[in-house]
């Protein structure tokens, strides 16, 4: 399930409400899984990712609700925290 999700220059844009730090969205399309940080709007991984101009835009547009929805997302405990 998903904290926030909508579509925009072809791709989705995906807050999981099942997710981990940092805060960041997902850019989903063309067999791709781009991790997006929501506070600076940069790609996270995969480090050699790059995204259209109207997917960039999305993201600006998106960039409160997104980190809206982040606030809700149950943080994963990874093995090195706990």
């Amino acid at each position: 399930m998903a904290k926030f999700k909508t579509k925009c220059g072809g791709r989705e844009l995906k807050v999981n409400d099942w997710d981990h730090e940092p805060a960041h969205c997902h850019v989903l399309g063309n067999g791709e899984n781009i991790r997006v940080g929501l506070f600076a709007l940069a790609v996270l991984s995969p480090k050699d990712a790059s995204l259209l101009r109207p997917v960039w835009r999305c993201l600006e547009k998106y960039q409160a609700a997104m980190l809206t929805a982040w606030q809700s997302v149950t943080i994963l405990l990874g093995p090195e925290d706990g």
